[in-house]
């Protein structure tokens, strides 16, 4: 959160003002959605907010020219924190709001692109449900006095998974109205909101008209739509996969490392465990002193009966080579 703003370029001067907001909403296919929630997944292990976030940090870095992007993100903040705590049928507002400050080099592939923001995303610490606490309860001032991020970021969900057709509550078309004084101040320059409505998705930008005219936003609604649609191809390349740090915690490996390791397994990677204390002994003695055979273990059997001796010696051969 120490890093520099975004500075997003304005088509005029004016004050941000609630009544001068205007929104702009963009919708993925269906097909493309399904891709998205069904299928992208698996091949980075990643969530349906990294690969938005990943969308939208191209996005916006292109308009700005900057590989780098200081944004709100906004959650539900119904966090699994404490096993006795169930809040899942307490009625309330339990959002949290968190900068994020993301970095990628010039000329990543989705591919890369992907990894970086979903690697950063993964160090944000309980899903950012502890800034509020840290912001404001801390006697150094340092995190209350940083501006605010330009850009907000929200993935509202699936609202299908929650209003289905025989739901007593459905979805209003009409507007619920202002929610606030026309003269207040918007937080952001750019809030922008995803969710899935009828089997699409759909991206509302959410900008002062004072600033920005409609067809800059358009331009980039739609560009983000595109931005998506080439991550979302990607993924559906038998080539693409891979893996980052946070996908095995317990190995504490460098994105070099796992990278080595998994060089030719893409995909089907469980998880990967750190030597056990006897493990580590045995690997040390191995790598010191190769020819020992000190953990060489030889076992004599007696086989009795009729024993094919060369398909015996093939299966022999055959088991160590696969080792």
């Amino acid at each position: 959160v120490s890093q520099p703003l975004t500075l997003l370029p304005t088509d005029a001067r004016g004050e941000n003002t609630i009544g001068s907001g205007a929104t702009v909403t963009v919708s993925l296919s269906v097909t493309a959605t399904q891709d998205l929630l069904k299928r992208v997944p698996a091949v980075y292990r990643t969530q349906i907010n990294d690969v938005l976030i990943a969308a939208l940090a191209q996005t916006i870095g292109e308009w700005t020219g900057e590989s780098s992007l200081y944004l709100h993100l906004e959650g539900h903040g119904r966090e699994e924190l404490f096993d006795d705590v169930d809040i899942s049928r307490t009625v309330g507002w339990f959002t949290t709001m968190f900068p994020v400050s993301l970095h990628w080099s010039e000329g990543d592939g989705e591919g890369a692109l992907l990894k970086k923001i979903k690697e950063q995303l993964r160090q944000v610490p309980n899903k950012g449900i502890g800034y509020g606490i840290l912001r404001y309860l801390q006697q150094s001032h340092s995190l209350v006095d940083r501006p605010t991020p330009a850009i907000s970021f929200n993935y509202l969900g699936q609202f299908d998974q929650t209003l289905s057709a025989e739901s007593d509550f459905q979805l209003a078309s009409e507007s619920a109205g202002a929610e606030s004084n026309s003269q207040g101040r918007r937080q952001h320059l750019l809030d922008i909101s995803g969710s899935i409505v009828g089997g699409q998705l759909h991206l509302s930008w959410t900008y002062s008209s004072n600033l920005h005219q409609p067809e800059t936003i358009e331009r980039l609604a739609h560009r983000l739509l595109e931005r998506l649609t080439a991550t979302i191809d990607h993924c559906m390349e038998p080539t693409a996969g891979g893996y980052t740090p946070s996908d095995f915690p317990l190995a504490q490996l460098s994105q070099l490392e796992l990278d080595r390791i998994v060089d030719n397994d893409r995909r089907s990677v469980v998880d990967i465990y750190p030597l056990s204390p006897m493990q580590q002994g045995m690997l040390f003695h191995s790598l010191y002193a190769p020819e020992s055979g000190v953990y060489v273990e030889l076992v004599q059997c007696t086989l009795q009966g009729n024993l094919n001796i060369d398909v015996f010696c093939k299966l022999g051969n055959w088991v160590i080579g696969s080792l």
